[in-house]
């Protein structure tokens, strides 16, 4: 059976863990809040042995995901692998602020099923 793929209820929870010196010399004020998602960047990809290569569906900031995404293909019945990768932290004055912290990822995959 084919059909067509959404992400939904994307939510990037962040925690800060402690407030340690180096975060407050590094200008971190709040000590309930996480800066993590701030620093890394991510991709988020589909990929299968149908195409050449995976095809992107977010590319970015953590903290900038958007909380949903239509994969808009008509998938085939096969394999697929999403692939998250945290793969950028860029080098920065304020990148010590989230040297504690905890970011939390979560999403649901919706699979809206297609007569053939």
């Amino acid at each position: 059976m084919s059909g067509e793929l959404d992400l939904t209820d994307i939510v990037v929870t962040e925690d800060e863990n402690c407030l340690i010196e180096p975060e407050a010399e590094a200008g971190d004020t709040t000590p309930d809040a996480g800066e993590l998602g701030e620093h890394i960047k991510i991709r988020l990809t589909l990929k299968s042995s149908l195409w050449g290569s995976p095809k992107l569906i977010y590319e970015g900031l953590l903290k900038d995901i958007q909380p949903h995404y239509d994969v808009d293909e008509m998938l085939p019945q096969h394999d697929y692998d999403f692939i998250i990768e945290g793969w950028w932290w860029p080098q920065s004055a304020t990148d010590s602020q989230a040297m504690t912290d905890v970011v939390k990822l979560s999403m649901k995959f919706q699979l809206q099923q297609l007569p053939d």
